[in-house]
């Protein structure tokens, strides 16, 4: 049973992952229906990686399907890349400069600008885990909102 939080303190919820790999930010983006994850894209035929030199775009800033929203190092060359939709950059991910796995999200996208707030409230923690822990799974990630008043509680 999962006791209710006292006031002032961090909801939270657990997942553990066995065989599939459920990124920290599918958690977030699900918050909102319709909101999309900006992954890593593979630039060329070899690319395993790629570094963030620049966001063309801030949070909260509206998208259009097209328009460059980031420019990216890739092994061959800096590139722009585009969005694949319409709708607002709830939150940046990976910071420029960050070296980034292809595949691995690096932003999210909502399609409502009503919808930012619901994303940028939730704070995402990735926690490792081993054997040795008890707990068979790879990554167990954590997730934790709160609301203002509730995070300026627990601050004090």
């Amino acid at each position: 049973a999962v006791a209710e939080p006292a006031s002032g303190e961090l909801s939270s919820s657990t997942t553990s992952t066995s065989n599939t790999n459920v990124s920290s930010t599918e958690i977030i983006s699900n918050i909102v229906e319709g909101s999309t994850e900006i992954f890593m894209p593979a630039l060329s035929s070899t690319m395993v990686e790629g570094k963030i030199v620049q966001w063309l775009k801030s949070e909260g800033d509206e998208i259009l399907a097209g328009e460059a929203i980031m420019v990216v190092e890739s092994d061959k060359a800096d590139m722009d890349v585009e969005a694949f939709e319409d709708g607002f950059l709830a939150k940046i991910i990976k910071e420029e400069g960050e070296t980034v796995d292809v595949g691995a999200a690096v932003g999210i996208i909502v399609p409502e600008e009503d919808d930012i707030a619901k994303i940028s409230s939730a704070a995402v923690v990735d926690v490792e885990t081993s054997s040795d822990a008890g707990i068979n799974s790879s990554t167990t990630t954590t997730t934790q909102t709160a609301n203002s008043t509730d995070a300026a509680a627990a601050a004090s």
